[in-house]
């Protein structure tokens, strides 16, 4: 399994898993190492790099439907964090 966080021109690193999939456990490490920060760092980041959005209610997370995607501590975490996801 592949996961990668993008946007337009900001590529964070691509991680790599081995077959079989993750659980929620690894999944949330997933979001508070990758996504997390990377959108800290949007909102935050005086870099001229950086790509800025308009706004926080700009920003939406897309995933796809995996369970480990749905469980209620990725769903706290993701609402915790006011980051709107794709349904």
């Amino acid at each position: 399994m592949i996961w990668q966080c993008f946007l337009k021109y900001h590529l964070d690193p691509l991680l790599t898993f081995e077959q079989g999939g993750i659980d929620s456990g690894k999944y949330m490490d997933i979001l508070l190492e990758g996504l997390i920060p990377m959108i800290d760092d949007l909102f935050t980041s005086d870099d001229s790099n950086t790509i800025k959005v308009a706004n926080e209610d700009t920003f939406l997370f897309m995933q796809d439907n995996a369970s480990c995607h749905k469980t209620c501590d990725i769903l706290d975490l993701l609402e915790k964090n006011e980051i709107l996801t794709m349904v």
